[in-house]
């Protein structure tokens, strides 16, 4: 099973009388662009590929964008095809985290913002 959400929302963060909910306006926040990215495998996949399974642990801490979701789930289904990028996938031992997360406001204009280093939280 995999879900990523396209994007956050803003609820009031803050406080009360903050007017900025939703998503999409001029300015980004971190809760419209940080969300979950969750896999989860069975216990028969998990036993027939378990060195899949290790370097998608390696990985679970890293940052991810949309356009890795296509690899990994490539990955996930053992698909192989011409050009294929594994420092994309999840699963690839190669992954290659951003270190900038982009998104276009609701004016299209890009945003950039860093990615925050949270290794070691579980």
């Amino acid at each position: 099973m995999v879900f990523f959400s396209d994007h956050g929302e803003r609820l009031f963060d803050h406080g009360l009388t903050d007017s900025d909910f939703g998503h999409g306006f001029p300015s980004v926040s971190r809760q419209e662009i940080e969300v979950p990215f969750l896999l989860w495998l069975t216990r028969a996949y998990q036993k027939a590929d378990p060195s899949a399974v290790a370097r998608l642990k390696a990985n679970r801490r890293s940052a991810a964008q949309l356009h890795n979701l296509f690899e990994t789930v490539v990955d996930l289904a053992g698909v192989d095809y011409d050009d294929r990028n594994p420092a994309l996938s999840l699963f690839s031992d190669r992954f290659q985290p951003p270190s900038r997360l982009d998104v276009l406001n609701l004016d299209e204009e890009a945003i950039s913002l860093p990615v925050e280093d949270d290794a070691g939280q579980d």
